[in-house]
């Protein structure tokens, strides 16, 4: 999925692409580890048991959910690989994950890329009818120029959905400008996943080029 822009560091009220001004992530997660009220104002029931998963490289590792997370904010919608809509105080925000980038599945302009349904996929079966937790980054900008919430994603299980999705070959760790939180975990998880031919590494599959239209 395209790229989210990079910018200064800065929370409170963000406006997302519905117009409406929502809440989001206290001051504190401007200072990593910091930790901020979990009071999200999210409202709905839905199971927070994570998604029963066959064995993998991402059963273990990558970094755990930090103190300064938000929420948990149910899933509404897995849009693709790497960007999702959640409820926020009712209203449904769309988030960019921050850190990956997975072939495209929906931009018009070009043809479903190798590995994106299956990286689509993958994040439907971590993702829906899930409640996840968000973490700002210092070092990005609260929105993109799509006006997409950019934040970290974090599983039920306090794993790192990024690297989940990184370590298991289902995406490219993704930096836009300035290094970023875990950036370091993130670029080791895609380094053991393309030495082992994971996913998109794989040979038979992309051998790490999803810029190939799909079969």
């Amino acid at each position: 999925m395209g790229g989210p822009d990079r910018g200064r560091c800065g929370f409170g009220r963000v406006r997302v692409a519905t117009g409406v001004l929502v809440t989001f992530l206290a001051v504190g997660a401007c200072s990593p580890g910091a930790p901020t009220s979990t009071n999200s104002g999210a409202e709905a029931a839905v199971t927070s048991a994570a998604p029963t998963e066959s064995p993998s490289a991402s059963a273990i590792g990558g970094p755990n959910r930090p103190d300064d997370a938000e929420g948990p904010y149910p899933v509404v919608d897995v849009v693709d690989g790497d960007t999702l809509k959640v409820d926020i105080a009712g209203e449904t925000t769309t988030v960019r994950v921050i850190g990956i980038d997975t072939p495209e599945t929906r931009d018009p302009r070009k043809p479903v890329q190798c590995f994106g349904r299956e990286a689509s996929a993958r994040a439907e079966a971590l993702l829906t009818d899930q409640q996840v937790w968000l973490s700002a980054d210092p070092t990005q900008d609260r929105v993109d120029r799509y006006d997409r919430l950019l934040a970290h994603v974090w599983l039920p299980d306090d794993r790192s959905f990024e690297w989940v999705m990184i370590a298991d070959g289902f995406a490219h760790e993704y930096t836009y400008d300035l290094p970023y939180r875990y950036q370091g975990d993130y670029q080791d998880a895609e380094r053991q996943a393309r030495d082992t031919g994971r996913g998109l590494w794989a040979p038979d599959t992309c051998s790490g080029d999803t810029t190939v239209a799909a079969e």
